[in-house]
């Protein structure tokens, strides 16, 4: 260890002393499984533990082990992660479970460099999964670990910069090393103080377990840390959706899987322009991107929902489609790069894919179809 080596190790030493007492019993630390260990952490990512424990269990139902994942269908892959959103984490799953079953024979390497070029995992998952599967002492950093270290050290360095970001991997690296052979356990302890004690706001000091060795707590400045330079700020984003129907069905269209919903169905939605009312806007857009010439355009109800800096007010609007738009059709002609529609029987909505705000709209649908 580097200099204040010392302080590294007792640090080390009482996390792990208190994890074996304190940590939860989570179904992913009952098992070294890499599969099961890397569900677990991409599942985890901006997600609470009580969101995921659901989610967790019907897909290792579903999906067992890699191979079971490499050979499932794209879409039944969506279907599983619908409600956990950032769906591109359930596309690199897939991705990466038939990569490891074809190149690696089913076998996670063990290798936290190895593990970085597989899609969707980078540094904090790699460091996370060699550490807890394989043992390997490598560090890790989310946003209860940012956290607890800058308290720790009270770092100056903004943790939203790459100058802070290094030093946090730095002593994250110095931490994990004093483990002696319980890599996976001490970052999981890091973690867990994160989760349990080390809060946001009203931090639990009095059961911190390296209170002592804390300079943040001496100062009585916990709340001070980290430091951050950006406040994100939210914007306000006004959008409309089109259930429109012919002939009993309802128009989706299938988003192309380079896009954020991708591989996901959607009811046909663009962003209001400003000062533009809503069905007017909507028989345009229509018209113009669909061919469809829509009547009777209603409108039904709104959704308020939220992603990455958005707040999203999404107005639902329903009419007849009585021109326009066959069985399946790409008015684009990209298929692949652009969204791919069909009129879908309302009794098959609720076994395609399709994002939190559209599911809602889906189960409005098929209870008053």
């Amino acid at each position: 260890m580097e200099k204040g080596g010392r302080a590294f190790q007792e640090i080390s030493t009482n996390l792990l002393v208190w994890y074996e007492r304190a940590k939860r019993p989570l179904p992913w630390r009952k098992t070294k499984d890499p599969y099961k260990i890397w569900i677990s952490e991409i599942m985890l990512q901006q997600t609470q533990v009580d969101t995921v424990l659901p989610y967790y269990e019907r897909w290792l139902k579903s999906f067992p082990g890699v191979r079971r994942l490499a050979a499932a269908p794209l879409a039944r892959v969506l279907k599983l992660w619908e409600g956990l959103g950032y769906y591109a984490r359930a596309r690199n799953l897939h991705k990466t479970a038939k990569i490891v079953t074809r190149k690696f024979h089913g076998k996670f390497p063990a290798q936290a460099a190895e593990l970085r070029k597989l899609p969707g995992i980078g540094r904090y998952t790699a460091g996370a999964l060699a550490s807890i599967a394989f043992n390997q002492p490598e560090p890790i950093l989310d946003g209860n670990v940012k956290r607890v270290l800058s308290r720790l050290f009270a770092l100056k360095e903004a943790v939203d910069t790459q100058a802070g970001e290094k030093r946090l991997w730095e002593i994250s690296r110095q931490l994990v090393s004093g483990a002696k052979g319980s890599y996976g356990d001490f970052n999981q302890a890091l973690m867990e103080l994160g989760a349990l004690v080390c809060l946001p706001e009203n931090p639990r000091c009095s059961a911190c377990p390296v209170k002592t060795l804390c300079k943040a707590h001496r100062l009585k400045r916990e709340t001070e840390f980290p430091v951050k330079l950006r406040n994100q700020k939210t914007e306000e984003l006004k959008t409309v959706a089109l259930v429109a129907w012919k002939n009993g069905r309802v128009l989706l269209e299938k988003q192309p899987l380079q896009s954020r919903w991708g591989g996901l169905w959607m009811f046909p939605q663009w962003i209001l322009a400003h000062g533009k009312p809503p069905a007017e806007f909507l028989r345009k857009k229509a018209g113009g991107e669909l061919g469809l010439q829509v009547e009777n355009l209603r409108p039904r109800f709104s959704i308020e929902h939220g992603f990455t800096k958005y707040r999203v007010h999404l107005e639902v609007y329903e009419g007849s489609a009585v021109r326009g738009g066959g069985s399946d059709f790409n008015p684009q002609g990209k298929n692949g790069t652009a969204p791919f529609y069909s009129w879908v029987n309302p009794s098959r909505l609720a076994r395609l894919p399709l994002p939190a705000p559209h599911q809602k709209i889906a189960r409005q649908i098929q209870a008053h179809a």
